[in-house]
């Protein structure tokens, strides 16, 4: 949902210009928690307190495109290398079997 309606086209992008941004995301993150809750109660999305990685881009006296830079999360420390065809190649997610679109198991051995 969030590429289909939101960035599909940099000169109509309503999701990240304006109001639209905290509403739209807002919405996208209760619809996909909505989704874990039904398959496991017992399951919740994680907080992320944004302001901190944007007070540490403020202080370093960048633009948001140096989030990379600043929080672990999006880096291989976190998620592990990726090959060239996108694959997880170590890590905590490396090998690991993911359910496919079509509802089938993909096995990644």
């Amino acid at each position: 949902m969030h590429g289909d309606s939101a960035t599909g086209d940099v000169q109509c992008d309503m999701w990240h210009e304006g109001t639209g941004f905290v509403t739209h995301h807002l919405a996208l993150s209760l619809s996909f928690e909505a989704s874990i809750r039904a398959v496991n109660p017992e399951v919740t999305t994680p907080y992320w307190d944004f302001t901190i990685d944007g007070e540490a881009i403020k202080k370093a006296g960048g633009g948001p495109s140096m989030l990379l830079e600043v929080n672990d999360f999006f880096t291989d420390k976190w998620f592990g290398s990726s090959d060239e065809d996108s694959h997880v190649a170590d890590g905590r997610w490396a090998h690991a079997d993911v359910v496919k679109n079509n509802g089938g198991l993909l096995k990644n051995s």
